[in-house]
């Protein structure tokens, strides 16, 4: 499955599952980039205040620019995150985001997989 990347995926008893890079990298050199579908901060992350980019979940607060949604509190992290997100967007923008959130943080503000998380899931399908 990894035939086309420039890392391999080993396992062992001591380390359990894991990456390898299979040629010498830069410093900084991505090898791989993972969408955010399931991995979402939980109901009692999001009450500090913080903001996080809609698309790519980089702490939105420590940046110098950011671009808001025009309907909700959304924020993404740059004009390339906006557009690779804002049609997930759709799909929860306007009152499903903040309705899923106040069930949330009712029923289980630590949950590990929330139910936001699983809306922009099927959002992302669906799109």
């Amino acid at each position: 499955i990894t035939c086309h990347f420039d890392f391999s995926i080993k396992a062992d008893d001591q380390n359990g599952k894991y990456m390898v890079a299979d040629k010498d990298l830069s410093v900084g050199e991505e090898l791989i980039e993972e969408l955010p579908l399931i991995c979402w901060p939980s109901t009692k992350t999001t009450e500090t205040g913080t903001k996080y980019c809609e698309n790519c979940l980089c702490i939105a607060d420590k940046l110098p620019e950011v671009v808001e949604c025009e309907k909700c509190p959304a924020v993404y992290c740059g004009a390339d995150c906006h557009r690779w997100g804002s049609d997930t967007h759709a799909y929860l923008c306007g009152h499903i985001l903040p309705t899923v959130r106040v069930w949330q943080a009712a029923q289980n503000p630590t949950a590990p997989i929330t139910l936001e998380s699983v809306a922009r899931c099927l959002a992302h399908i669906a799109k």
